[in-house]
């Protein structure tokens, strides 16, 4: 006959949960968002990742300042972007 061990299985191993995800509060607030962002500034804001976030910025969707490998994203064209409006749509409301 096979031999059986006495184990007790708590209640607090069978109830775990997994732990809740940490939200960023740093750019929460759209106004705490620089004038010209990074890349990693832009991730914090969407939750994209930042591959997701790269591809983003070679679209074109909006307007990127290029120097080198590094991305510098301008605030006003990424917020109207991510409202949902054109890159064209963006660049008339700021020359109005």
């Amino acid at each position: 006959m096979p031999k059986t061990t006495n184990t007790k299985i708590s209640a607090k191993a069978t109830n775990k949960r997994p732990p809740a995800k940490k939200v960023n509060k740093l750019f929460l607030n759209v106004e705490a968002l620089p004038e010209i962002m990074t890349v990693n500034d832009m991730k914090e804001f969407t939750g994209y990742g930042i591959n997701q976030c790269y591809a983003h910025c070679r679209k074109n969707q909006f307007k990127v300042i290029r120097n080198g490998k590094s991305y510098f994203i301008i605030k006003d064209s990424f917020l109207s972007w991510f409202k949902g409006e054109t890159l064209s749509e963006a660049e008339a409301e700021l020359t109005h």
